[in-house]
């Protein structure tokens, strides 16, 4: 970093009188964005360059972008970047990613990454590799769940759902496959009531239903539950959730019911009307 002797803004001058005519620097957000635009106006510099908000900096955060929970931060950070580089007329912005987590949420970032990459081999016609991409994400969600039901987390059911998409596109179908193991659904289905009763929140009510359907699934049943399904989405649509979360669902609901929707007969129209009904709430309708 040049000119650490000087203060921020009377670094501008020094790097034109050193020739400079571009600049770049980690955070502007200490100075209002005006104060900074006079300064680069003032000496003929360009700003080409900073960084998004990263987070708690003083407590060793650099970036927020892999951290869970920490999504609404993450967003003002960017709006507050981008209304900086409008001011600044500057080309880029650099998105810290932040430092992996230790423990469970490693484990459930890793697992996310291998489901991403699973649609993304999908998506180039690979099948082979989107397989075992979906291998590894059941392998990192199974960690996860470990290493949070070791800890104590009331949250464990986040990755064991996920763990049980993985498992039913991998295996559902696949000769020798029973379907889910009754005390395991019981026991995720028990943690999602607990949380609903201790400390609701929009994720844990809306898992109940994603649960279900994930069953349902599996034993070949979507269309018979599909009833009693819709009925608990409907009701949790009506008290709670803006659109960006049905949203949410909406994608977790495709990426469950894909073998499904481009399918027939009657489990692949359940799949088609639960996935049409979710993705009416994504975009914010209600009919």
């Amino acid at each position: 970093m040049l000119y650490p002797e000087l203060a921020f803004l009377d670094r501008f001058e020094a790097a034109a009188q050193d020739g400079f005519k571009a600049v770049e620097y980690l955070f502007p957000y200490a100075c209002p964005s005006a104060e900074i635009a006079a300064r680069l106006k003032a000496h003929g510099l360009q700003q080409v360059l900073f960084n998004a908000p990263p987070g708690n900096w003083d407590a060793g955060e650099r970036g927020l972008a892999c951290l869970p929970g920490r999504d609404e931060e993450f967003r003002a950070g960017i709006a507050q970047a981008l209304d900086y580089a409008a001011a600044l007329a500057c080309p880029r912005v650099h998105v810290m990613a932040g430092l992996l987590p230790g423990g469970h949420e490693r484990e459930s970032l890793l697992g996310s990454a291998y489901k991403r990459l699973h649609r993304l081999e999908l998506v180039a016609g690979q099948a082979s590799a989107a397989a075992q991409a979906v291998q590894q994400m059941a392998t990192h969600y199974r960690q996860a769940e470990a290493l949070a039901r070791a800890a104590g987390s009331p949250d464990w059911f986040y990755p064991a759902l996920n763990r049980l998409a993985a498992e039913l596109l991998a295996q559902g179908g696949q000769p020798g496959w029973s379907g889910f193991d009754a005390q395991d659904v019981a026991d995720i289905r028990q943690a999602l009531e607990t949380r609903r009763r201790d400390a609701p929140d929009f994720w844990s009510v809306v898992g109940l239903p994603e649960l279900a359907t994930l069953e349902a699934l599996a034993a070949g049943q979507l269309a018979r539950q599909l009833p009693a399904v819709l009925a608990v989405y409907e009701d949790l649509h009506q008290r709670a959730g803006t659109a960006w979360m049905w949203a949410s669902v909406a994608d977790q609901a495709g990426f469950v019911l894909r073998p499904w929707l481009g399918g027939q007969g009657t489990e692949a129209r359940a799949a088609q009307q639960l996935q049409a009904r979710l993705d009416t709430w994504a975009a914010g309708r209600t009919d």
